[in-house]
């Protein structure tokens, strides 16, 4: 029943969760060739259903030691070095990353995550890692500094872009050449919207990747105190008598809607901040509106007010991260930072669209149409690319549409949760995502109860297909409940790389469920997945065997 799949010549997803409502902001400037689809130089790598008991004083020195006697090193030892760069700890395991080097430097887009039980065994193994030529003669000809110009110059950004991250790498060509890049993530959200990634050769200055890496979310919104929204609280529809966005005015329907929470804030002197150990307001793109602080500490506000825009966003972020946290006992928190989810209320330059930025892990909300603020399925969505990324130390998936879908669920999960919210199952809204940002004169917004399984209805596009990964987890959410469903999920991807595809991550939930225990509910897991179309292993057949009798 064990899979084992170490293959050369499937192809390397991009980190980019684009999700505007059209295809208006160019997101790739170097469009990927068709023969990047056959690369030889890819080693793409999962093992799941694992149970491999290995020795160590650590369980650095454990994943390892695993790698060593596994096939894994019989393809890649001659070829390349495996350095420890992260290690996640997660309820009932943990999970060991590296990274590949050549010499010195990096290799750019490989991973590769080991997953150790609290038993000391392996259970799950996935990443993808590179097959490249020797490069050790190869010079950096040309100074990061001078690349940087060039980089700026490429993507038409001023003197006072933001270099968010700067390091030297090797780049792996499609017929597995290796050549040296300086790379950048920077952003200059008054010349081009967005956090850009650029590969400048270290040899000759050409743009060998040219990317924005924002993870955008299909939605508008500004607000505060709505929970989760003023039309899933009040069980009303987009146009109804008060219920538009009417250019952030105010109505007794919206107002209505409104509810003051307890929340904890940041007081310094006299200054009174939306800041926790969960959540962070900064203002780090346009327009810039300053962060609302005061000296008192009551941030209660009508809807029309820009302050109600930032205290919503902030109460939704610390809400629920102090519930996965607290109350679910998962770690999970930015690394790019120490502190709380940082986010920009009025962000995006004021465009109808939300992001999270991978290189500095923040999120950032705009304002066209319906503010994307003001919709916690947004706020939601946004900090689940957040929580992706988190989890698996910077290597999150788009492979057909994970991490897209991964925010849908976690926004949909939440939505459910809220003490007024009116639908039921037997409402189409029960499974909208982006409720009063979308589905209305904006744009449709998307659902959690598309038609089809995996793999026959997907459709290419990260959006579309992100809904078969949301409606599936949310059918295991309708039999196993969130406390249960949002663990396993998360704990899941904490074991995923940056390639894995949607089955894989289906398996891996699985494996989460098993690693902690939910014995009861792990046969509900996999056959809710295997009704999806995923093909996974049975552990549920393990545990029936484990003591050697049937």
């Amino acid at each position: 029943m064990k899979r084992v799949l170490i293959s050369t010549g499937l192809f390397c997803m991009a980190l980019n969760a684009v999700a505007k409502k059209a295809p208006e902001h160019i997101t790739d400037l170097l469009p990927t060739p068709e023969t990047r689809q056959s690369n030889v130089s890819d080693i793409d790598i999962f093992m799941g259903g694992l149970h491999v008991p290995v020795s160590g004083n650590t369980v650095e020195e454990k994943a390892m030691a695993y790698i060593q006697q596994s096939d894994i090193s019989k393809r890649t030892s001659s070829l390349t070095d495996l350095k420890h760069a992260f290690s996640s700890r997660g309820k009932a395991s943990t999970t060991v990353r590296f990274k590949q080097y050549m010499g010195q430097w990096p290799v750019y887009g490989s991973d590769l995550a080991v997953t150790v039980n609290d038993k000391g065994a392996v259970v799950f193994v996935a990443g993808e890692l590179k097959m490249l030529h020797n490069i050790a003669d190869q010079k950096t000809n040309m100074t990061s500094f001078l690349a940087n110009d060039i980089a700026r110059n490429f993507l038409g950004f001023s003197s006072q872009a933001e270099v968010v991250k700067a390091e030297t790498v090797v780049y792996i060509s499609p017929d597995a050449e290796g050549r040296l890049a300086h790379r950048f993530i920077m952003n200059d959200q008054v010349s081009r919207p967005g956090e850009w990634e650029v590969l400048v050769a270290a040899d000759n200055a050409d743009i060998l990747v040219a990317k924005d890496i924002s993870h955008y979310a299909q939605v508008t919104g500004t607000a505060s105190a709505f929970d989760p929204d003023p039309l899933s609280s009040s069980g009303s529809t987009y146009g109804d008598s008060g219920y538009v966005d009417g250019g952030d005015s105010n109505t007794s329907e919206l107002q209505a809607q409104v509810y003051d929470h307890d929340v904890i804030l940041d007081k310094t002197g006299s200054i009174y901040t939306l800041k926790s150990n969960y959540a962070e307001i900064i203002d780090h793109e346009s327009p810039f509106d300053g962060l609302f602080t005061q000296n008192n500490a009551n941030f209660v506000s009508v809807r029309s007010d820009n302050q109600f825009e930032a205290s919503n966003v902030y109460f939704h972020i610390d809400n629920y991260m102090r519930y996965l946290n607290e109350d679910l006992g998962v770690n999970v928190m930015p690394f790019q930072y120490s502190g709380g989810v940082q986010f920009d209320p009025h962000g995006m330059g004021g465009d109808d669209n939300s992001h999270y930025t991978t290189g500095n892990g923040r999120l950032a909300f705009g304002e066209g149409c319906v503010d994307d603020s003001e919709d916690a399925d947004v706020i939601i969505h946004e900090l689940g690319h957040g929580l992706h990324d988190w989890v698996t130390g910077g290597s999150l998936s788009q492979n057909e549409g994970l991490s897209e879908g991964t925010g849908d669920y976690f926004a949909n999960s939440y939505a459910r949760t809220r003490p007024d919210f009116k639908w039921t199952s037997e409402d189409d809204e029960y499974y909208w995502v982006f409720s009063w940002d979308g589905h209305n004169t904006c744009w449709s917004g998307r659902s959690t109860n598309v038609a089809g399984v995996y793999p026959n209805n997907l459709t290419g596009g990260i959006h579309s297909d992100g809904q078969v990964w949301s409606t599936c987890l949310m059918k295991v959410w309708d039999q196993l409940g969130p406390e249960v469903t949002d663990t396993i999920v998360l704990e899941g991807l904490r074991m995923t790389g940056s390639n894995t595809n949607q089955e894989e991550a289906a398996q891996a939930v699985v494996q989460a469920a098993f690693n902690l225990n939910y014995m009861s509910q792990l046969a509900v897991v996999e056959s809710t997945f295997q009704s999806c179309g995923y093909q996974i292993d049975s552990l549920f057949v393990d545990l029936i065997f484990a003591d050697g009798f049937e």
